[in-house]
């Protein structure tokens, strides 16, 4: 299950941080379940945030230590702290409250919007149909989407020739495969590309075929295929036993 990521994420004090700690951030955001667990190794986290061990160890020591700069005072701005089996999200709650407040603020603007055009007053907005919380919760889930993509992008490997950003991202809006199937899956595949020198390469599948229905991508194995050895590897082997 995502939390949702708000704007609000974009001027807290996590996004002046380096590029590779927010990365590890928001891939945690996207890893939460539905209690703000996030049941991962650092070593796991950093494969499915595609960044260098340390670099993720480091986000993982920042989001640990105070922050005088963060939006939330509770646990001293800490942002996670090691439970077993992986890490919990201290603030999940207020996320999930914030999505709630968020969501009822702009159905009611919705709502007057529409009185408005109607040449009617509205005198409350606590009568909120289901329809405008509905609306508000596509819109936040199309940003979450776009979001995500970027992660998405980076995890992919890089190919040569035409691989259109744009309509990759088209793709990933309008995939209802779950998120974090598409970026288990683009690391995987970014995984074997590497392991059998295709990164880099026109080999490499265009993103916004990889996330066809007709391809399925994420849905492929991908496992990098066992090193071949050769005569001479077996006579070194011979050697090191020896």
């Amino acid at each position: 299950m995502y939390v949702k990521l708000f704007s609000s994420i974009l001027t807290s004090s996590i996004w002046s941080e380096d590029p590779n700690i927010r990365l590890v951030w928001i891939t945690m955001l996207a890893m939460a379940d539905a209690e703000g667990y996030v049941m991962a190794a650092p070593s796991g986290l950093a494969r499915v945030a595609n960044v260098p061990l340390k670099d993720c160890q480091e986000a993982l020591k920042v989001f640990q230590e105070p922050d005088d700069e963060s939006f939330t005072r509770d646990h001293e701005g800490r942002r996670i702290e090691r439970v077993e089996g992986g890490w919990l999200l201290l603030n999940y709650e207020k996320y999930r409250e914030i999505r709630t407040e968020k969501q009822l603020k702009a159905a009611a603007r919705q709502r007057r919007r529409y009185h408005s055009k109607k040449g009617e007053v509205s005198e409350t907005s606590q009568d909120l149909t289901p329809s405008y919380i509905e609306a508000e919760a596509e819109a936040e889930a199309e940003a979450e989407a776009y979001v995500l993509f970027d992660l998405f992008w980076k995890a992919y490997p890089r190919r040569a020739g035409s691989n259109p950003k744009a309509a990759a991202l088209k793709a990933w809006s309008a995939s209802k495969i779950p998120r974090d199937v598409l970026l288990e899956g683009a690391t995987r595949y970014a995984a074997f590309c590497a392991a059998t020198n295709k990164t880099g390469t026109e080999y490499v599948k265009q993103a916004v075929s990889w996330l066809s229905l007709r391809f399925e991508g994420w849905a492929q194995d991908w496992t990098p295929p066992e090193k071949q050895t050769t005569w001479v590897d077996d006579e070194i082997g011979k050697l090191s036993v020896g």
